[in-house]
């Protein structure tokens, strides 16, 4: 038996590990974190022999750990107040078309403990006819496969948004306590009775009322005692005040499913 191994290890985009801050990344401000991609390699292993119509190519594919684990550690270091994590990927099937197969593969996945992925293809037939173009493009470092489907990773983000505005009051400048207490009552109606309600911080709002719409006056009483002369009002102003409330907004980043090709060619022969 005779056996001719050609092995060649190269980068599809070599740029993106270069230096620290431009490996692909996701930055989120809200949540101060910063979101590695994964990156993914493919070993593709090509059998040939004489005595068949048609050799095989199979493709084994998973993360690359030291070049992720790169990125990871390279951005603490340029983004040290930001919290670093490499995110689980997801998808629902992926679809491999490798160089001279005759059919397009579908990936054998299995999920690794830190939510990453690793799999495989069955063989895929490839015509003997093609086994030097096959050669040609290794030597060549030529880009042997294409895997589709959506491979993306989510984060969600809780924002703050305006539902709503509300009427400082109703009755125009409004002096004194009791209409005050009677005007947050209304106030907290109208938000409980709100399809937000759940999404609204009730005390925020009622701090944003008074924020914006109660000030708080000295009245001059003409007493002839100094002392007593002056009293303090709550007064509703007119206007109106914004209800803020919380929600929780999903973010996409899709990932690209390889970066990184071994390529092998494997000549058997009586």
């Amino acid at each position: 038996m005779k056996k001719i191994l050609l092995i060649y290890f190269f980068l599809i985009n070599v740029s993106s590990f270069s230096i620290a801050e431009t490996c692909e990344h996701k930055k989120s401000l809200a949540l101060k974190t910063i979101f590695i991609h994964p990156i993914y390699k493919a070993d593709v292993n090509y059998l040939f022999s004489k005595n068949e119509l048609n050799g095989v190519v199979q493709i084994k594919w998973g993360i690359d750990k030291q070049l992720t684990n790169y990125c990871f550690n390279s951005m603490k270091n340029v983004y040290p107040e930001f919290k670093v994590l490499i995110p689980p990927v997801k998808f629902n099937k992926l679809y491999v078309n490798a160089f001279g197969g005759l059919t397009p593969g579908v990936l054998n996945t299995f999920q690794e403990s830190n939510g990453q992925w690793f799999g495989q293809t069955d063989f895929i037939k490839v015509p003997l006819e093609l086994r030097e173009q096959v050669e040609k493009a290794i030597i060549e470092k030529q880009k042997l496969v294409e895997i589709s489907g959506d491979f993306y990773f989510s984060f969600i983000e809780m924002q703050k948004k305006e539902f709503f505005k509300i009427d400082c009051t109703q009755k125009g400048e409004v002096y004194g306590i009791l209409p005050l207490i009677q005007r947050m009552k209304e106030i907290k109606e109208i938000i409980e009775s709100s399809d937000n309600y759940n999404h609204i911080n009730l005390e925020e709002s009622m701090q944003l009322f008074l924020g914006n719409c109660v000030a708080f006056e000295k009245i001059d009483l003409n007493s002839f005692n100094d002392f007593n002369r002056y009293k303090t009002l709550s007064k509703i102003n007119k206007g109106d005040f914004s209800i803020i409330g919380n929600f929780s907004k999903e973010f996409k980043e899709s990932l690209i499913p390889i970066s990184l090709e071994n390529a092998s060619l494997l000549d058997l022969e009586d």
